[in-house]
């Protein structure tokens, strides 16, 4: 189950009173030299699309299991399909075939 808490509000804050936490927005940052000498991990940052919904996926297993953070990652990479947006085509294949290999 899922506790809901009243949307987040700097009122609600100032009050002591619970509410739901804002937002988190991820910020990814590279060297300018990256764009260079790797544009294809650049490319793959700027499609990474890490949302709720994977953070829950990924949190549910480790929780439910107690894995390690490898095999929880391997296990979203087997049962997701997000990854491959973020990827090229080939890249996609040769990781497909590393995570059938485990």
């Amino acid at each position: 189950y899922i506790l809901e808490e009243p949307e987040n509000n700097e009122e609600c804050w100032a009050d002591g009173n619970a509410c739901a936490y804002p937002l988190a927005e991820v910020v990814i940052a590279v060297n300018t030299e990256l764009k260079d000498a790797a544009p294809d991990v650049v490319e793959l940052l700027g499609k990474w699309d890490w949302n709720f919904s994977n953070q829950r996926q990924a949190e549910t297993y480790f929780s439910e299991t107690g894995a390690e953070y490898a095999d929880v990652a391997i296990h979203w990479l087997k049962n997701n399909d997000a990854w491959r947006e973020w990827v090229t085509a080939d890249a996609a294949e040769k990781i497909a075939a590393a995570l059938a290999a485990e």
